[in-house]
């Protein structure tokens, strides 16, 4: 996978903000971290550069988007903490996707932080902050992770192409820089779909342009069509956006920009973030439609 083989090994070569690059270019040893925002831009890669760094043989990666319980807590991380690190200062525990965990996971964690304090440090990454404990975020340096420019990932997707071998033809130029506005500021999903597109004959092909569906479903909701009834023929056009509901969230997005509703736009950025962890993504979706059917209109 591109985004696998591209990902950064070092700070220098992260698209992030230049301030948290500085710091952790300058770190002395790693500290207990907490990085957050936005899901595909660079929190996970920030962390396994540190253990690469500061633990490469004394670490242990937990995603709690699939681990989120308190046996995790008890049997993997204080097993792995309960012994001192073998050639690193300390030992380092990726907690990922720590929004997805329970709150009795977290209220163990913060015992377990203290306690193995002078053995072990711990890096959690999330997308929506909220969901992380007041105790969790007071016993770390936390940084928000912005997303990088439209220009930054232009220049990673180039040095890719080129790389690759990928032939770009100049009347696919557009829909080249229209897949990247698209999936923007995920730069995890753009290379997906890049990689997708390019895996005929090491020739970049243009993605289907769905659009005509969401415009069709957009007006439905304008014209304050039954919601229910809106979920079904979503549902049986799934095929259309291969049940991506993101796609709908960045349409929807561009749409409430050009009318400048703020509330819309606020509410987008909720239920994004409660998408990267909600089990079904279809029922977050609907909630979406519901508490927002007023901004179609």
């Amino acid at each position: 996978m591109w985004c696998e083989k591209y990902r950064p090994k070092t700070f220098e070569e992260c698209l992030m903000d230049d301030e948290i690059k500085r710091t952790m270019t300058s770190l002395k040893e790693v500290n207990h971290f907490l990085f957050h925002g936005s899901y595909g831009i660079g929190k996970t890669t920030t962390a396994k550069i540190l253990i690469d760094t500061y633990a490469p043989n004394d670490n242990l990666i937990i995603n709690f988007s699939e681990e989120n319980g308190i046996d995790t807590i008890r049997n993997k991380i204080k097993d792995f903490i309960s012994y001192m690190a073998f050639n690193a200062k300390h030992k380092i525990i990726l907690c990922d996707e720590f929004d997805g965990s329970t709150n009795a996971a977290q209220d163990a964690l913060r015992n377990m932080m203290e306690e193995y304090s002078s053995s072990a440090r711990f890096i959690f990454t999330c997308n929506d902050i909220e969901k992380i404990s007041p105790a969790i975020i007071s016993r770390t340096q936390s940084f928000e992770f912005k997303a990088p420019s439209l220009n930054m990932i232009w220049g990673l997707v180039k040095k890719i192409l080129k790389a690759e071998k990928i032939v770009v033809e100049t009347k696919d130029i557009d829909s080249l820089t229209d897949l990247i506005k698209h999936h923007y500021p995920d730069i995890r999903k753009t290379l997906n779909e890049l990689q997708k597109a390019c895996s005929i004959n090491n020739k970049f092909h243009p993605p289907k342009n769905d659009a005509n569906f969401y415009e069709e479903i957009y007006n439905e909701l304008s014209k304050g069509g039954d919601l229910f009834k809106i979920r079904e023929k979503i549902i049986k056009n799934e095929d259309k956006f291969g049940c991506d509901y993101l796609k709908f969230y960045r349409y929807f997005f561009n749409k409430f920009v050009e009318k400048q509703d703020k509330a819309a736009i606020e509410l987008i950025n909720q239920y994004i973030e409660k998408h990267s962890y909600h089990l079904d993504k279809e029922i977050n979706f609907f909630a979406f439609l519901i508490e927002s059917e007023k901004h179609f209109k």
